[in-house]
C-alpha cells in the first residue's frame, strides 16, 4: 500500500467527527479539525456548574521516505500552524496538535526521534488549558506503529483502521 492509498483509507475514519480538508497547504497532504463544547447545569442554564471547550488539529503527511530533518520540519510546521489558533480562556480545556505520518519504511533513528518528540504548553499555569503534540507514525511495509508519549492512544485507532 502506498502512502497516498493509506491516506485515502485513513481520512474517512476522521470525517464523522472532524472537519477534514483534503487540500492542505504543503508540507501536509490533508488536515482535520475537531471542536467540542460541553457544559453542565442544574435545572436551568443560568445555574451552570461548568463549561469547557476542547479542540484538536490533525495534520496528515504521506511521505515516500522520512528522515530526521524532515520529521522535525513537519513537527515545527504542525505546531507552528496550530498554536496561534489557540484561544486560552477560563473555559478552554485543551487544544491538542496531532501529526499523522504515513511512510513505507522508517529507520531506527527516525523511530527514536518520533518517540522522543515532546512539545506541550500550558496557559496560565494550566488554569486556561494546555496543548500537547501527539505523533503517530505508520510504517506501511510491515504495519509498525510508532508514537510519542502523548500519542499512545493513536495506536488502537490505527490498528482498527488498517487491521494490523
Amino acid at each position: 500500500m502506498t502512502p497516498n492509498e493509506a491516506l485515502e483509507k485513513l481520512l474517512p475514519a476522521y470525517t464523522r467527527y472532524y472537519d477534514v480538508s483534503y487540500d492542505a497547504a504543503p508540507p501536509f497532504s490533508a488536515t482535520a479539525e475537531f471542536h467540542s463544547h460541553g457544559e453542565k447545569y442544574i435545572l436551568v442554564r443560568k445555574a451552570k456548574l461548568w463549561d469547557m471547550d476542547s479542540h484538536e488539529y490533525v495534520y496528515f503527511a504521506a511521505r515516500d521516505a522520512l528522515n530526521e530533518p524532515e520529521l522535525q520540519a513537519l513537527v515545527d510546521a504542525a505546531w507552528g500552524d496550530a498554536i496561534p489558533r489557540v484561544e486560552p480562556s477560563s473555559i478552554h480545556r485543551n487544544s491538542d496538535v496531532t501529526l499523522v505520518l504515513l511512510t513505507p519504511q522508517m529507520d531506527d533513528a527516525v523511530r527514536k526521534a518520533v518517540r522522543r518528540t515532546n512539545k506541550s504548553v500550558s496557559y496560565q499555569h494550566g488554569f486556561q488549558g494546555w496543548s500537547n503534540l501527539r505523533i503517530g507514525a505508520i510504517e506501511l511495509s510491515d504495519g509498525r506503529i510508532t508514537c510519542n508519549r502523548h500519542g499512545k492512544d493513536l495506536k488502537k485507532l490505527f490498528r482498527n483502521i488498517f487491521r494490523m
